[in-house]
């Protein structure tokens, strides 16, 4: 099913949540006014992203592994506005531009499973509105 146009009627659900997908979305404030669309009066929608340097620990493992078979890295890796998410204030206009009036935005370090590194767990943005 399309994030962007769902097959549910209107104030289908109490609540929405993407746990760490809307990064991958072509159109994500098209994909939050349509989660609203389908969210009760009230309800609330919620969604998580990596903050910076989520996957940095099997990064550097790819790229070890690589360099070892004589295989040179790109100079820059990929780039896309999902890795904007990680700063609440592009949260904010994201959810502004869903039309979304009450919302906050929250940065908080949670536990990963990929991989230990010095320094402790990625910190991760939640953001939501109603």
């Amino acid at each position: 099913m399309d994030a962007g146009a769902l097959e549910f009627r209107s104030g289908y659900f109490h609540h929405a949540l993407c746990g760490f997908g809307i990064g991958f979305l072509p159109d994500m404030a098209g994909a939050l006014r349509e989660w609203a669309r389908v969210t009760r009066p009230g309800g609330r929608i919620l969604y998580t992203c990596h903050g910076p340097n989520a996957f940095r620990s099997m990064a550097d493992m790819l790229l070890a592994r690589l360099e070892r078979r004589g295989i040179a890295p790109p100079a820059e890796g990929p780039a896309g506005e999902w890795e904007d998410l990680r700063r609440p204030e592009i949260c904010r206009a994201l959810l502004a531009a869903a039309g979304l009036a009450e919302t906050e935005v929250r940065t908080e370090r949670i536990a990963t499973t990929c991989g230990r590194r010095p320094g402790g767990p990625s910190p991760s943005t939640a953001a939501w509105g109603h």
